[in-house]
């Protein structure tokens, strides 16, 4: 298996669904970074600096273990990447246990794929082999480091929260199938795994409540009316009765009416009772000892997360004030080629009136759709021109 198959590491293995990391994680630089290499992999000649393909083999063996392996201690990843045999587990995702299954998983694949000799690979395998030692470095970092611990300690925010993130596949119109019996009852088994989840969170935050780890009160504030919407007084108004309001064809008239039964008893007697609970924990409890604080920094760990995160996202060992200084560099350079660029078309104003001309002027509109359709493939040639400034593609 090549690597642009196989489960991109930090962006699975450090989210768990819930964490405050969801807040830091956007995927966006992991994600294009990811996406060139596969392309610049696809583009790499596969020739091997040897006659024996042993060492390629062994690879993509390896590949292909961590992801049967880290989708058993993650079985909801599977079903993102199309694998439904987990599709009755929920996982776990905050307790020591997990964390600690987590380091051991990603120091044992690392430590497996190190003692493979890089230099027998072809090239395009080599280039998998030096992404995936960079995501099980980073992972085994943030692991043993104690990020993922922190970030276990607030896991419920107001975007990307496990709460929210359940209600939507439960809602029957995300990835979650409810085409057969068997997916319905599937959704049933792992919606019940959620009710630990809850538990666990809870007990989770009374350890930050005690070590200082909490989120600001503001967020806080704004996650109580997304669990409230999930307190309703009938069962039929929740969002996790949707399923079975809209059964696809196929599904036999009893089995429906067992499957409905099954759907008001797990959402009356133990869907809704978890958000009544994780809400009244977070308004009573929880919310009196959250922090006046914003930034992440200001938490015990906080900025060495922080750091983690930066280099994180920007595949660099730079500090986030370099990176931020290299911002502003840049930003700087920008707008002086941009003021440069308005000087030489002899308009006469400020930069401000310059934009402003450039956004109402009509003669920067295309007058025809047709032209403005074919401005994409003149900039897709232009940007693949340019491209080996920036990539060696030989």
């Amino acid at each position: 298996m090549q690597l642009s198959t196989i489960r991109d590491g930090p962006v699975n293995r450090q989210k768990s669904y819930g964490s405050n990391l969801a807040i830091i994680h956007t995927q966006n630089l992991k994600t294009v970074l990811f996406a060139l290499l596969t392309i610049i992999a696809g583009a790499c000649d596969n020739t091997s600096t040897g006659q024996d393909d042993s060492g390629n083999r062994q690879l993509h063996a390896l590949f292909d273990e961590y992801r049967e392996t880290g989708f058993e201690l993650d079985p909801i990843d599977a079903m993102f990447e199309g694998d439904y045999r987990f599709n009755d587990r929920f996982g776990d995702g905050l307790s020591e246990q997990y964390l600690s299954d987590s380091l051991a998983l990603e120091q044992e694949y690392l430590d497996r794929l190190q003692a493979i000799d890089r230099s027998q690979l072809n090239s395009r395998d080599r280039l998998s082999y030096d992404i995936f030692e960079y995501d099980r470095q980073v992972n085994v970092r943030y692991y043993r480091d104690g990020h993922a611990r922190l970030n276990s300690l607030m896991p419920v925010t107001q975007f990307f929260s496990m709460p929210s993130f359940v209600a939507l596949l439960g809602t029957g119109a995300s990835a979650q199938p409810f085409n057969t019996v068997e997916d319905y009852d599937n959704w049933l088994s792992r919606l019940g795994g959620f009710i630990p989840w809850v538990d666990q969170a809870i007990d989770n935050m009374r350890t930050g409540i005690n070590e200082g780890v909490v989120l600001p009160g503001l967020l806080v504030e704004r996650v109580l009316p997304l669990l409230e919407g999930h307190m309703v007084d009938e069962v039929q108004e929740s969002v996790f009765y949707q399923p079975v309001k809209n059964f696809p064809d196929g599904i036999p008239e009893l089995e429906r009416e067992r499957l409905v039964a099954a759907y008001e008893d797990i959402i009356a007697g133990k869907v809704i009772p978890a958000y009544t609970r994780l809400r009244n924990f977070m308004a009573d409890e929880y919310l009196p000892h959250a922090r006046e604080s914003h930034g992440i920094g200001a938490l015990p760990g906080g900025d060495e997360l922080y750091t983690h995160q930066a280099g994180y996202h920007t595949t660099t060992d730079l500090t986030p004030q370099q990176i931020h200084e290299i911002g502003k560099a840049q930003a700087a350079a920008l707008y002086s080629e941009m003021e440069s660029i308005k000087n030489a078309t002899g308009f006469e104003g400020d930069m401000k009136a310059f934009f402003r001309f450039m956004r109402e002027a009509q003669q920067f509109y295309y007058d025809e759709p047709d032209k403005l359709v074919q401005s994409y493939p003149d900039i897709k040639s232009d940007v693949e021109q340019r491209l080996p400034r920036l990539f060696d593609l030989s």
